[in-house]
């Protein structure tokens, strides 16, 4: 039983690593599922929001449809928005892709 705990402690680390940078402090997480003594599934949030604490201005003439800008999420992770997101914004993260959804509220 001792070595089945040290194994899915393992993996809750390995999940943990795994959304690091997308999960806020005391987030909604995910979870290890165990069956059996065996792990049978390891999953995370597909969805998180998350606020933009930095973002460079929109360049004036930069308006193309499809340009996008790196913004910094509160969690340090780094991800390519629209360049209509603005600092304070929450925006919707996908984890599984590390891509930007949509945003939630405007700053």
């Amino acid at each position: 039983a001792m070595q089945n705990r040290e194994i899915f402690m393992k993996k809750c680390l390995e999940l943990a690593k795994k959304g690091m940078g997308y999960v806020s402090p005391n987030p909604m997480v995910g979870c290890v599922i165990v069956f059996n003594d065996e792990i049978i599934g390891i999953d995370l949030p597909i969805k998180l929001e998350l606020k933009v604490v930095e973002a460079p201005p929109a360049v004036r003439g930069n308006t193309a449809q499809g340009a996008n800008k790196q913004v910094v999420l509160e969690t340090g992770a780094t991800i390519n928005t629209p360049i209509f997101i603005s600092e304070g914004d929450i925006i919707r993260v996908n984890t599984e892709k590390e891509e930007y959804v949509e945003r939630v509220t405007k700053a």
